[in-house]
């Protein structure tokens, strides 16, 4: 558990500190506050993906020393992270707008290339650690736009009462203009499609494969969204 080399915690400052070299102290300071973010979510995440002999290991050593994440594994452990970082950590528990989200996906392409510029990471994990991060600049404003849309809709045409009631971590099946085709069924135990009206605006924004946390009505006329939680669109 405690093997040689650098930590994750050591190796990050190290990054920052050749970051604070070639960026203008305003770039810097975003790129400071991804990574303090990112440092953050593996110390709260980064066990969820331990094999289980470093699981029970790492949970010994943090209930008698009281020691994080980040100050007991090397740098080989931050690919596995990346994905939660972006598509769930930003997103869900992060609050923030466009540009800071857009960041973390910057931040994480570059610290990609820099961790195998200097032998922490194979291509081949920053190559995906990369892959994801591009994703994330692109699809996180993206899902940010599409679930302020939702609101302001829901908040200007609130569902009227209806029979039935679902609230569920839905799918998007597929999306047609004004229209979202939803699966249900992870929260529910609803394992059926629901189809609901949209804003042009949203459906034009929201793609296939997206997931998002609503609250459904069935009316007389169909099902139609009553609250909106968060979108995540990775």
């Amino acid at each position: 558990m405690e093997q040689g080399g650098p930590r994750i915690e050591e190796v990050l400052a190290e990054f920052l500190e050749e970051q604070r070299r070639r960026l203008r102290p305003s770039t810097f300071r975003r790129y400071e506050e991804v990574v303090e973010l990112f440092e953050h979510c593996l110390d709260n995440y980064g066990y969820q993906f331990l094999e289980e002999d470093e699981s029970a290991l790492y949970e010994k050593l943090s209930r008698e020393k009281g020691v994080e994440f980040c100050a007991v594994f090397g740098p080989e452990k931050i690919p596995d992270c990346v994905n939660e970082f972006l598509s769930y950590f930003m997103v869900r528990k992060v609050l923030c707008g466009k540009d800071l989200l857009r960041t973390s996906g910057t931040v994480m392409k570059r610290l990609a290339a820099w961790l195998a510029e200097k032998g922490y990471i194979s291509q081949e994990d920053a190559a995906l650690m990369a892959e994801t991060a591009r994703e994330a600049v692109r699809e996180l404003p993206r899902g940010r736009d599409v679930q302020e849309l939702l609101a302001e809709y829901v908040e200007a045409h609130p569902a009227p009462a209806g029979e039935d009631f679902i609230e569920d971590l839905f799918k998007v099946e597929k999306v047609e203009p004004g229209k979202l085709y939803l699966s249900g069924g992870g929260v529910s135990g609803r394992e059926e499609t629901f189809v609901v009206p949209v804003p042009p605006e949203v459906s034009a924004r929201c793609r296939a494969g997206w997931q998002v946390t609503l609250g459904l009505v069935k009316t007389r006329r169909g099902w139609r969204i009553s609250w909106v939680g968060t979108v995540y669109p990775l």
